[in-house]
């Protein structure tokens, strides 16, 4: 992929998230409330990310441990562990484990100053800020490709999607916790993001040979997805939540 292409990706996310963030604050937010809604979303992501240490070293010692030298590049991509639950496990465990405690602290300080009634605003505009840092990075993998069909590129964008909707669904409900004081419930996020990875490992893992492997895999994150969403729907009480953090 291009420089151009790849700009021209991001281009999509960022005018498409300002488009959104620009409507949602329209009359109910500051200017301030917005920044901070966003920088805390983008940066809570980031350091959240910092999971991919921990992840590396674990996958090192795996590779090690099956014989494998992971700085020859050709044998790395050669050999059957890396294609293995063994090796990519840790991956999908971290990933709720890191990002969830870190979305309910950033979340809570990002709208610690705004009015009930403009949070779930502000939350959303938290979740695009978080879905895009996603975005920026792990996108970066794709410059590294020479050629990419179109339809991978769109069902790319398609999965940047749902993985949006899923991010702003999931700050959704830390806002609840937030606004309940209700930590506990970090636990259960936590095990949303978790399962919700796990499953796309497995079938990752194996449908190597289905050459639907990708479009099943998205489908089948599309319903969870919005199945989550309904969950929410009637799991979020009704009644006014606390008016203090």
């Amino acid at each position: 992929m291009t420089i151009t292409e790849y700009a021209l990706f991001q281009s999509f996310f960022i005018i498409t998230f300002g488009i959104l963030t620009i409507k949602l604050a329209e009359g109910h937010l500051k200017k301030r409330d917005v920044i901070n809604a966003a920088l805390f979303g983008f940066f809570g992501w980031l350091i959240a990310f910092v999971r991919i240490i921990p992840i590396q070293i674990y996958q090192i010692i795996v590779l090690s441990l099956n014989g494998v030298n992971y700085l020859d590049r050709q044998e790395l991509l050669n050999s059957p562990v890396i294609y293995s639950y063994q090796f990519n496990i840790i991956g999908p465990l971290l990933s709720g484990l890191f990002e969830e405690p870190i979305r309910y602290f950033f979340l809570r300080e990002a709208v610690r100053t705004i009015d009930q009634a403009s949070r779930k605003r502000a939350t959303i505009i938290f979740g695009l800020a978080w879905a895009y840092a996603e975005i920026a990075i792990l996108s970066l993998d794709i410059l590294s490709e020479n050629t990419i069909p179109f339809s991978s590129l769109l069902l790319s964008g398609y999965e940047r999607i749902v993985a949006t909707i899923f991010h702003v669904a999931l700050s959704r409900f830390s806002l609840y916790l937030i606004n309940f004081n209700f930590k506990k419930g970090i636990f259960e996020a936590i095990a949303v993001h978790d399962s919700v990875n796990l499953i796309a490992l497995v079938m990752l893992l194996e449908l190597q040979d289905n050459p639907l492997q990708l479009y099943i895999i998205e489908g089948v994150f599309t319903v969870i997805v919005i199945a989550y969403i309904v969950y929410l729907h009637f799991r979020l009480p009704r009644q006014p939540p606390r008016q203090d953090l």
